[in-house]
């Protein structure tokens, strides 16, 4: 046919053929009917359209060539339509339904993606968890409430989706762009901001008889999480801070296009066709339904991080500026008491100077006091008095009521350093030099001190014989394994600092091993260390072990992604993922502690026994002080000293040079 010049598309036994004029179409559709029976073909003429039209029922959907448009056929339509009432009649008596039913419709929506596009996905999310629960293809499922929601809305908008159609042909859609958002989210806030692309008429720059600041600027829009919030994943984050921008300014954006810019591919495609997770879930199913009742058009894009760096900075400052302390409205004040509030660059420099405040601790540190500024400041003000500044009776009255719930000296220390932070950086005088308070937290050491259980250190004769189990193994989840345990015994790593180790950390050289440590608990500074591991004699030698790591699982040490990643396995044989992500603690520990506890059975193990270990083992062979400070990054040797586990033959030899 085609060889004919005729222009014609096949699906299975159902074909489509026309031609750019109607004489020309007629003409094509006599030579394939002609040409068919002229090949033995049996063909049933009443399900057949010999004479051209321009508008043609084919595979359930009716094509209009006139306008470029298709849409769901009436009987498929009709027959959604009744199994969608029939299920809302009896979800009144009872939510129990055939899981067949549920599943009927579901399969019906989601055919029709042609023609609604990925609503059908994201809209009948829940519907399929409900089939997903199902005991077998003869058992009822329960109707969820969300999943009854879904069919409350294809039963309001399935005419609708179906009367406007899809066009057939081509459409840029960067035409429509009025709007772009920028969106990223961070442990303790979000942030993000909505720029204007195209000038558009003053008729909509007015919503409900207000001026938009959207049509003339960039709106910035920024928050704070709940503690609950904090932790929650990061996908959860950023979805949820692109639903409440949007929600934010849902008036402003009515009936316009929005492209929504995200540096997480999750997010971007959740927004397109929805996720399997229940909780993102409900976030996507609100973002669509706002966005549907406000005629606003979404268009999700992914950009790589260092295109949304802006979005990035907006949702870290809000990190520093919403503690609840009122540090930068206080720098505001004071700037405006001095005569300079009206100064443009002054009051730029006010700004930036609260946030440069807020970093004179480390951000963990600063979030960890803010957590407990809030509690003493949510017990205050039930009380009816000011968190901020604090009288010493109170702080008093606080800690006493911390004793007394029973909290340790540890949240007693971190409530009086918090209130401590709060009062020096307005300025005010320290309520903790009170000496009740001070004798408060001497009592907390004494009487709310917990037991302390110490990880036992593991030896160097136990990872000796550890390797030897595996000396032939050429797997590259037990060889990463094994990598991971020598060198975090041979540099005293702790697991923070093992799991972010980049490729280009490392460095081999003649004899040793050189790992930079780019981020380290007691390096505040961020001066970055370098630690030094030699070469073994015996088969659990580090730099050998991370050598034959390298080699099995074909790493680039000049690369700047992560040095040990999780591993998946295919066809039996272990390789690392693809994706530049660093493995899991929990991960980590239970892969260490099993392969541990394979040779030292009876020991209370945990990741911290090979650092404990490997200093204990130095310690033990006189090394020297000095130089195991430096390779244990130890600013004392009170810090040192705890990791440390005495000999038995060194503490025995005290009371032996007593000569009794």
């Amino acid at each position: 046919m085609r060889f004919n010049n005729v222009k014609i598309v096949m699906y299975l036994d159902d074909g489509l053929g026309g031609s750019s004029s109607q004489s020309d179409a007629f003409r094509v559709s006599c030579f394939v009917r002609d040409e068919l029976q002229k090949f033995g073909f049996l063909l049933a003429h009443e399900k057949c359209q010999w004479f051209p039209s321009q508008n043609v029922n084919w595979l359930g959907l009716e094509w209009d060539f006139q306008n470029g448009f298709v849409r769901v056929s009436r009987e498929r339509i009709s027959r959604t339509m009744s199994l969608v009432n029939d299920i809302l009649i009896k979800s009144k008596r009872s939510n129990m339904f055939c899981v067949r039913l549920i599943a009927c419709l579901t399969g019906q929506i989601i055919s029709m993606k042609a023609v609604f596009g990925n609503v059908v996905r994201i809209m009948t999310r829940f519907l399929y968890f409900c089939v997903e629960t199902r005991a077998s293809w003869n058992s009822k499922v329960l109707l969820s409430e969300n999943a009854i929601q879904e069919v409350l809305f294809w039963s309001e908008s399935i005419k609708s989706l179906n009367c406007s159609g899809a066009l057939f042909r081509n459409i840029d859609l960067s035409e429509t762009r009025d709007f772009e958002l920028f969106s990223d989210a961070s442990d303790v806030g979000y942030g993000g901001y909505i720029n204007p692309t195209v000038q558009r008429s003053d008729k909509s720059s007015s919503q409900q008889g207000g001026d938009i600041v959207l049509q003339k600027d960039r709106v910035t829009v920024s928050g704070s999480w709940s503690q609950k919030e904090c932790n929650k994943s990061s996908t959860w984050r950023k979805l949820e801070s692109v639903h409440r921008i949007i929600n934010t300014h849902s008036d402003d954006l009515k009936g316009l296009s929005l492209v929504v810019y995200s540096d997480n591919k999750n997010v971007s495609h959740i927004l397109e066709v929805g996720s399997k997770k229940e909780n993102l879930q409900l976030i996507a199913s609100d973002i669509f339904q706002s966005c549907s009742y406000n005629k606003i058009t979404l268009i999700p894009k992914w950009i790589p991080r260092s295109e949304n760096q802006e979005a990035d900075l907006i949702s870290r400052q809000t990190d520093r500026d919403d503690w609840d302390i009122g540090i930068r409205q206080k720098i505001i004040d004071d700037v405006a008491r001095s005569g300079a509030g009206n100064n443009d660059i002054l009051n730029d420099l006010a700004y930036k100077m609260s946030d440069y405040i807020l970093q004179g601790k480390s951000f963990n540190t600063t979030k960890s006091y803010h957590s407990s500024f809030k509690r003493w400041k949510n017990f205050i003000q039930k009380e009816g008095f000011e968190c901020l500044p604090a009288q010493p009776v109170h702080v008093a009255l606080y800690i006493t009521q911390l004793l007394d719930q029973g909290s340790s000296s540890h949240v007693v220390n971190h409530a009086i350093y918090s209130l401590k932070w709060a009062h020096e950086l307005h300025g005010f005088a320290d309520p903790t030099s009170n000496s009740y308070v001070k004798c408060l937290q001497e009592a907390a050491k004494r009487i709310a001190t917990p037991k302390i259980t110490r990880k036992d250190p593991v030896s160097s004769d136990i990872l000796i014989r550890l390797c030897n189990l595996y000396i032939e193994s050429t797997d590259v989840l037990i060889v990463r394994d094994l990598a991971m345990i020598l060198l975090s015994f041979a540099a005293f790593l702790r697991y923070d600092e093992l799991s972010s180790l980049k490729c280009c950390d490392v460095k081999f050289v003649d004899d040793y091993l050189c790992v930079y440590i780019n981020k380290s608990k007691t390096d505040q500074y961020r001066q970055g260390n370098e630690v030094l591991v030699a070469n073994g004699s015996t088969s659990a030698c580090p730099v050998k072990m991370l050598q034959k790591y390298v080699m099995l699982a074909d790493i680039n040490l000049l690369s700047s992604e992560f040095l040990l990643k999780p591993v998946f396995r295919s066809h039996g044989i272990a390789k690392l993922i693809y994706k530049n992500k660093k493995i899991s603690y929990t991960t980590a520990r239970e892969n260490i502690i099993s392969r541990l506890k394979e040779v030292s059975s009876g020991l209370n193990l945990g990741l911290h026994s090979l650092r404990s270990g490997g200093a204990t083992a130095a310690v033990g062979s006189n090394v020297n002080e000095r130089c195991i400070k430096r390779h244990g990054r130890w600013k004392c040797d009170s810090s040192k000293d705890m990791y440390v586990v005495d000999q038995l033959e060194n503490r025995l030899a005290v009371s032996r040079k007593l000569g009794l």
